[in-house]
């Protein structure tokens, strides 16, 4: 069965690293920060599901990384609501 990340919060956050990964799927609720955040890393990513929502910064984050990113995401999935 593969890994389907879901917390409440941040989902990922990688710095200065080789990543191997391919996940079910990857949803990040309510971030107070960056809902993923990739930088400085390499290697792969897969995910055929990928939703961020309400994120008290910007959804996804991918700085200075050669990484070969493969998901599948709906931008309108991304809400960002403040009082």
């Amino acid at each position: 069965m593969p890994i389907v990340l879901r917390p409440l919060g941040q989902a990922l956050n990688l710095t200065n690293g080789t990543l191997a990964a391919t996940f079910g799927g990857i949803s990040s609720t309510n971030s107070g920060t960056t809902g993923i955040s990739l930088t400085s890393v390499a290697g792969g990513l897969t995910s055929p599901t990928t939703t961020v929502t309400n994120p008290a910064g910007i959804g996804i984050s991918v700085g200075t990384s050669s990484a070969a990113l493969s998901w599948q995401y709906d931008f309108n999935l991304i809400r960002r609501h403040r009082s």
